[in-house]
Formats: structure tokens, sequence, C-alpha cells
């Protein structure tokens, strides 16, 4: 699935079927008054968010979109669509940056150029909490594994980490010396031990949770800003694109337990992950 400036979300075939060509485009969603700034698709794959510029939320069922695609009903998957200021108070006062699943797909969280986060109910569409302490924009979240905590990048130059249910910032981490842009929690492997965050200064920052979150590890450098990050789920490969034009690809280096933190494996006969 894409996004774009023209305030459509397009289906793809990733594969040649009796059906559809290559990369043929089988949906295109409408509704958005602006540019799409953000997908998220939940962890069973059957429900799409969209966020954008026009601060408006929508909630997509991928299972009726599906059903729809030989029909070509463009709008007959949306479920509900959120709204911001000052047609909802619930909802945000300016355009949103990114959203985001809970591990469970039933909640989700949005990030505004309000400068605050919202949590929400999948099914219902009801805000459940507002989190505030940032400066300006969110500009990405990302929910650690089990959904205890989460994370937050900012224009402000911060990344924040936040206890989920009582609302409350545990930490603020500075190192950054521009926008932050993305920032991504490792995986199960590890117990979600690290955070990565990526920003304007072209840095690329690992934290250490075991550490009271100081800096871990300090990953190469783009020619210029790095926008995203993406990290497998093996914790083996990480992914940064940036405005130099390129996508980059840090790999592991394979070592045995005995030669890092003896903390980074549960299974000594695999070789250590990336962030280790």
């Amino acid at each position: 699935m894409t996004a774009s400036a023209d305030k459509t979300i397009k289906v793809w075939a990733a594969h040649k079927t009796y059906i559809w060509q290559d990369f043929e485009c089988l949906h295109t969603m409408t509704g958005h008054e602006g540019i799409i700034t953000g997908l998220a698709v939940s962890p069973d794959t059957s429900v799409l968010l969209s966020c954008g510029k026009d601060k408006l939320i929508k909630v997509w069922d991928l299972k009726r979109a599906t059903q729809a695609l030989l029909r070509k009903e463009g709008d007959a998957s949306l479920m509900y669509t959120l709204k911001g200021a000052p047609e909802n108070y619930d909802g945000h006062a300016h355009g949103i940056q990114r959203i985001e699943f809970s591990p469970t797909g039933k909640e989700f969280i949005s990030a505004s150029a309000d400068a605050s986060i919202k949590r929400w109910n999948t099914e219902t569409g009801e805000l459940m909490s507002t989190y505030t302490g940032h400066t300006e924009s969110v500009m990405a979240v990302c929910f650690r594994f089990d959904y205890v905590f989460f994370a937050s990048a900012s224009h402000d130059k911060t990344v924040k980490i936040w206890d989920t249910e009582n609302g409350r910032c545990a930490v603020t981490l500075k190192g950054h010396t521009d926008i932050v842009y993305d920032v991504k929690f490792s995986g199960v492997v590890n117990q979600g031990r690290y955070l990565i965050s990526c920003g304007h200064d072209g840095k690329i920052f690992v934290w250490d949770a075991k550490k009271s979150f100081d800096l871990a590890h300090y990953v190469g450098m783009h020619v210029g800003w790095i926008l995203s990050i993406g990290l497998s789920p093996d914790n083996f490969r990480l992914a940064s694109t940036g405005g130099d034009h390129r996508v980059n690809v840090w790999l592991a280096k394979p070592r045995s337990c005995g030669e890092c933190c003896h903390e980074c494996c549960f299974d000594c006969e695999q070789a250590c992950s990336f962030l280790c």
C-alpha cells in the first residue's frame, strides 16, 4: 500500500496472478482532504489506519476492501473517521504526522504537529489518553513489544519514553542536535532493550534501557538528514533512509556471546543480534 500527496491510498498487486498483473493498482481509497502522511496495518492485517495534514484519522476494514476490489467500490472499506478540532475537540488541532498500532491491534496512537500524542480504541474510535510534554511537533511514535512503554520523536530534538497506561513521561533522551524524525524499539529477541533514533543531524543513536538509556552505540552517518529507520525482527539488520537519496542497510557482525555483553542472545548457538 502507498499513501500520497494526491490524497489517495492505493493497494498494489505484489505478484502476478491469473487476475492481476505485477504491480497493478488494485484498489484506491479516497476521503482525505490533504496530504496523507502515515499508514499502519494492524498485526492481524485486518485493519488499516491512515492520517494526514487534514487532521483526519481514517480507519479502514481491509477484509471489506479485499471484497470490494472487483466491485471497484472506493470507499466501501471505510469504517469511521476521527476529525481534528474544531469538529471534534478530542481530535488533534494540527496535522497528524504518524500513526501506530499497539502490539495487540486493539489500540493505536497518533502523533501530531500540535505537540501531542493520543491513544485511541481501534474498534470504537474512543479517545483513551492524551500525552503532552513535547514542546514542538511530534514526528514519530513506536510501541515497545510488551505495550508497557512507547517512545516518541520530536521536532524539539528530544526522544521521550512514556508509560502507556498512566501517561507519565518516564525519561527524556537528549543527544540529537536537530529534529528527531524516527524512533524504533528493538524486538522481543532482546526484550525491547534498545531504542534507536535518527534525525536531521544525520545521526543514528542506539540507547540502552538496561543502563538508564545511556547511549550504547553510534551507527554511522548518511550525508545529510536521516528520515526513517527500520529494524528486522531478529535485530540483525537496520535500514535507514536519508536526504542523500540512499537506503543504507547496516548488518550485524556474527560473533559469539563470549565476545559481547552476554545478554543479547537467548540461544548461544546463534549469532548475536545487531544490538548486542
